[in-house]
């Protein structure tokens, strides 16, 4: 089977009727000077347990700090304070605190402080 774009897919038909595809990912490293701008993206996955994966974009070299916090305001975790340089980052955050015991189910929000950026996105952990 080809597609659109006359790529070669693979894949069968299964027991139930439906189409199987299978696709091929290929891995590609972002050069820093084509990062267009800062950016704090969605924690991935969200709602999540046990842990969560986030990702973000440094134009260039800064000090970037990134914290949890609770819906109170309260800071839960420091996963992130060090210098960096241009590029793309992930960061996973277990749902621990700075002690490392397990944080309680809910709204947490995640902030990025880099440089003079700020920026905060909400997440859900679910027991």
């Amino acid at each position: 089977m080809v597609n659109v774009f006359g790529q070669m897919l693979h894949g069968g038909v299964a027991a139930l009727g439906f189409f199987v595809q299978r696709h091929q990912a290929n891995i590609i490293e972002i050069a820093p000077e084509l990062l267009a701008r800062f950016r704090l993206c969605a924690a991935y996955p969200n709602p999540f347990n046990p842990s969560t994966m986030i990702r973000f974009d440094l134009t260039k070299s800064a000090n970037a700090k990134l914290e949890i916090f609770n819906v109170l305001g309260q800071r839960v975790r420091v996963l992130l304070d060090e210098r960096k340089q241009a590029g793309r980052y992930t960061v996973q955050w277990d749902g621990t605190d700075d002690t490392g015991e397990p944080v309680v189910s809910g709204v947490y929000y995640y902030k990025l402080h880099a440089g003079d950026h700020v920026n905060v996105e909400k997440m859900t952990l679910v027991r």
